[in-house]
C-alpha cells in the first residue's frame, strides 16, 4: 500500500521564500537568508525512530551550525504535542498536523514505513531511550521521512525521499552535501 501525496521535488527545483510559524508561534523564514536550510520531514514528534535520529543531530549541532546550516524539522503533530515531546530541541520545529506541507513537498506515506526490517532495530533503540508513543489525533505511523538541502535563493540542491521510517540523511551525509555544494559554488 503506497499513498502518493503529490509530485516529488528534485534538485534544481526552486521554492519561493515564505514565512512559517514555528511550534513556539514565532515566524521563521524559509529558506534561511544566508547559508543553507536543511528541511527535514519526520513522522510525528513522539516517534521513537525520529527522536533517535533527531538526537544524533542535536549531539552535533555545533558542527551543523558551523557549516552554515539552519535545521528546520516538520512533524505531523500539533504544536502542543511537539512542545511537550521536544521541549529543549535547539532546532526550528514546525507543526503540520494536517500534512499540508508534506503534500506540497511530495512527502508520502507507506506501510513500508514500519514494516521494513531496517526500521526494527532503530525503533527498538529509540523506544528504549525515549519510550513508546503511539500516534494521536491526525498523526500517522505510516509517514515517510524526507530531507531537502536548500540554498538561500530557494534552489533545492539535494533531496532525499525515504523508503522507510529510518531512511534519512545522517549528519555526516548532510555535512558532506553542504561541503560539496560549497565547493561547486
Amino acid at each position: 500500500m503506497h499513498m502518493l501525496t503529490s509530485t516529488k521535488l528534485k534538485p534544481g527545483s526552486i521554492i519561493s521564500k515564505r514565512v512559517w510559524q514555528n511550534a513556539n508561534g514565532r515566524e521563521v523564514s524559509i529558506p534561511a537568508a544566508d547559508g543553507w536550510t536543511h528541511l527535514q520531514f519526520r513522522r510525528y514528534s513522539g516517534c521513537a525512530v525520529c527522536n533517535l535520529h533527531l538526537h544524533s543531530f542535536i549531539a552535533r549541532q555545533n558542527e551543523i551550525r558551523d557549516a552554515g546550516i539552519q535545521e528546520m524539522i516538520i512533524f505531523n503533530s500539533t504544536r502542543e504535542r511537539i512542545l511537550a515531546d521536544l521541549p529543549d530541541c535547539p532546532f526550528t520545529l514546525i507543526a503540520d498536523p494536517h500534512r499540508s506541507l508534506y503534500a506540497e513537498f511530495g512527502v508520502d506515506q507507506s506501510v513500508m514505513a514500519v514494516l521494513n526490517p531496517a526500521v526494527w532495530l532503530p525503533a527498538l533503540r529509540g523506544a528504549m531511550q525515549f519510550g513508546v508513543q503511539v500516534p494521536r489525533d491526525d498523526e500517522t505511523s505510516l509517514g515517510l521521512p524526507a530531507d531537502f538541502l536548500i540554498r538561500s535563493d530557494g534552489k533545492i540542491v539535494a533531496a532525499h525521499y525515504g523508503k522507510h521510517a529510518n531512511d534519512q540523511w545522517s549528519v555526516d551525509e548532510l555535512l558532506t552535501l553542504a561541503r560539496t555544494e560549497n565547493e561547486v559554488a
